[in-house]
This record gives structure tokens, sequence and C-alpha cells, in this order.
């Protein structure tokens, strides 16, 4: 509907424009040979004289137009992408290393803890040791306060590794903002680049336009320069041009009418319109929903998709993925995570509600042990929520054993298919 539209739109545009110059000539036409019922010779000669003059400050425009055209350094263009490149690979190089000084702080700290843990555990301030019942000696007090001392000392030794870690996570930002700083830079100066060559664009149209208009007034001055002195032929051209510029009045309204209603139809059917609308109402609820299934099965990315059905992925280290960079069962967790949210989306969405869902092969391909553990607990949680029936189709005997209802063995002989008993 949107293509018909938009072509529909293109092709009255087109009319129009062309509908609208034409009725603009006739008019001017018109003017002009009414005014040479008073005096054609004398209105002639100061007509071309007065487009001539139109023609010279259309020709100064023109060269004052190409004036204005300036052509970007290509080499300096190329040199200032390779110079952006190389400060998107120096941030990223920098993400990576906070990635792992953040891991070797947390590292740090969860020792910490221990050690303070193991320090509070140490020791007692009875005579008799509360574990072995034994009477504690001074050797036995030096023992324990050594060993206090010693865990102290790691538990310093930790708290200084972490202020180097901070400084040098300090010092890593620093660098970043640095390297972001010169990113922007070679930004904007690319982005002023195609800027300039749109102006460029711009102003070789306007250009054209204008010769374009040049030649229409050519075109006019020959019409003028071969006209008639027959005073009845002027009254005949005079009721032909009014009858020409009053159709094309009617036809220019109805084209101009039109292509409004055209212009409303084409905006409501984009992708701007109406259905990113209606997207954009259950875009957070579908965002959460699949978030929450890639969670519960353990997947190693997030997934979110914009109002117009876009996907953006990003792994485990915040870094945006194409899906087929991921393996066979990540694959496999993001379509399933996409059903369920979308059986989820369909039960709020929609009319009428199922309690009965069929699976073919659900588990029978790129799914490990843990992947199907996963996936059964979340089926087993939609049948406790949603009273769900679920059926799931395999040719897999061994995921007979993951079931915890009723399992049905069927078998095909002879293009007959027929339930069977079956024993481990």
């Amino acid at each position: 509907m949107l293509q018909v539209a938009r072509t529909e739109h293109n092709d009255i545009a087109k009319e129009y424009d062309t509908t609208s110059r034409e009725l603009i000539h006739q008019n001017n036409y018109k003017d002009i040979v009414t005014k040479q019922l008073v005096n054609k010779k004398e209105e002639n000669k100061n007509k071309i004289l007065r487009l001539n003059k139109d023609i010279d400050k259309k020709n100064n425009k023109v060269s004052i137009l190409l004036d204005q055209i300036t052509e970007p350094n290509l080499e300096l263009v190329s040199t200032i992408k390779q110079k952006k490149e190389m400060f998107d690979d120096k941030i990223r190089e920098v993400e990576s290393s906070l990635e792992k000084f953040h891991l070797k702080k947390m590292q740090h700290e969860t020792e910490i803890k221990m050690f303070r843990k193991n320090l509070n555990s140490i020791g007692t301030d009875k005579s008799k040791c509360p574990v072995c019942l034994h009477d504690i000696s001074s050797d036995d007090r030096n023992h324990i306060e050594d060993e206090k001392n010693k865990i102290t000392k790691d538990i310093e030794d930790r708290e200084q590794d972490i202020q180097d870690i901070i400084l040098q996570i300090n010092s890593l930002k620093n660098r970043k903002n640095t390297f972001e700083i010169e990113q922007d830079k070679c930004k904007t100066y690319l982005k002023d680049v195609l800027s300039s060559v749109e102006i460029n664009e711009r102003i070789r149209k306007n250009i054209q336009e204008i010769k374009d208009e040049i030649k229409e007034i050519n075109d006019e001055i020959s019409d003028i320069n071969n006209s008639t002195d027959d005073v009845t032929q002027i009254e005949d051209d005079i009721k032909k041009y009014t009858n020409e510029v009053d159709r094309l009045q009617k036809e220019v309204e109805s084209l101009s009418h039109n292509n409004k209603i055209l212009e409303y139809v084409k905006f409501i059917l984009s992708e701007e319109g109406v259905k990113s609308y209606i997207v954009k109402k259950i875009l957070n609820i579908l965002n959460s929903r699949l978030l929450y299934y890639l969670d519960k099965m353990d997947a190693n990315c997030v997934c979110k998709f914009n109002e117009f059905f876009e996907e953006e992925i990003k792994n485990d280290k915040g870094q945006e993925c194409s899906y087929f960079n991921f393996s066979g069962a990540e694959r496999k967790n993001i379509d399933l995570a996409c059903l369920f949210t979308f059986m989820d989306i369909r039960r709020l969405q929609g009319d009428i509600s199922y309690n009965i869902v069929m699976f073919d092969e659900l588990l029978d391909s790129s799914l490990d042990e843990k992947g199907v553990e996963l996936v059964l607990s979340i089926l087993k949680e939609r049948v406790d929520q949603y009273n769900e029936g679920i059926y799931i189709i395999s040719h897999r005997k061994e995921s007979a054993k993951e079931s915890s209802g009723e399992t049905i063995f069927l078998e095909k002989n002879n293009g007959i298919t027929k339930r069977v008993n079956y024993n481990n």
C-alpha cells in the first residue's frame, strides 16, 4: 500500500508541477496577447527588453552560484577517515583494558572479603579452644597472632592493589576521553564535508533550474517575435488562452487536492506513521519480555528491537554483534526468546486466548543438556502461569526422559501412523 501511495503521489506531483508551469505560461501568454491589443509593437519591444534583463540577472546568478561551489580535498578526507578509524580502534582497546581492570578489582575485593571472614574466625578469648577443648598456650596465641598479622598483611596488599588499579582505570578513562575528543573532531570534519557536498549538489540543481528558466524565457521571446499583427488573430488567441487557463486552473486545483490527500496517506502508511506508532506502544513490554527470556536461558547476549523492528544485539562484553556472530546454540537461545516473547505479546494484544501450544522438534537441534533443561523450565513456568497445555514433537527418544507429563510414542508403518507402547 505504501509503495502504491508513493507511486501515485510522485505521479500526481510531477503532473501537478507540469500543469502548474503550463498554467503560468498560459497566463503569461494571455497577458501578452491582451497587451498587444493596445500597442502590440511597443509592448513587444518592452517585453523583450525586460526578458533580456531577466536573462542577464539569471546569468549573473548562475555565475555567483558557480563561485559558491567548493570541491572538498579528497586526500584530506581520506586522511581524516583513517584517523577516525584509528581513534575508533584505540577507544575499543581502552574499553577492553578498562573491562579487564574492573574484573581484576572485583577479584581483589572478593579476596579481601574472604580474608576478613577468615580473620574474624581465628582465635578466641577463652582459655580453652572451643573446637578441640585443649588449653590454649602462649605458643598457640603467638601462632594465632602471627596468622592474623599475615592475613592483615594480605588484606593491605589487596587494598593497595585496588588503589593501583583505580589509578590505572582513571588514567585509561582520561586516555579514552582524549581519544573521543579527537574522534569527535574527525566526525565533525567529515560531517562538514558531507554537508558541503550536499550544498554543492543543491547549487548545481539551482543552476540547472535557472538555465531551464532562461530557455523558457528565450522561447517566450521567440514567440513574441513571431506573433502576427492581425487583431482578429490576437483576439482568437486571447479566447484560446482564456479557455486554457480556466481548464488548467481547475486541473491544478484538482491535482493539488489529490496531492494533499496522498501526502496524508503516504505518511500514515510509512514507517513513521501508524505502524511505528502502534509498535512504540508495545515496544517496552516486548523488549523487557525478550530480556527476561534471554536471562532465563543464560544467554550471553542481550537483544532489543526499535519501532522499525530493527534488532540490536550485544554480547556479554557490551559489544554490538551480528546475529550470525553467535554459535548455533546461542542463536537458538535468541530464536526461542523471540518466540516466547511474541507468544506473550500475542496473548496480551489478541482478542482470542489459546491454551494449547505445539512445538515441532523443539529439542532436536542445537540445544545441549543444560539448554534443554532451561527451555523446559520456561515451558513449565508457562504451564503454571497461563494454564497452557504444551505438546512437544521430537524424533529423539532420549527427549522422553525430560518429559514431566504423559509421553506418547507414534510409529509410521506403510504410510499409516499409529500409537505404540515403548519400553526403555
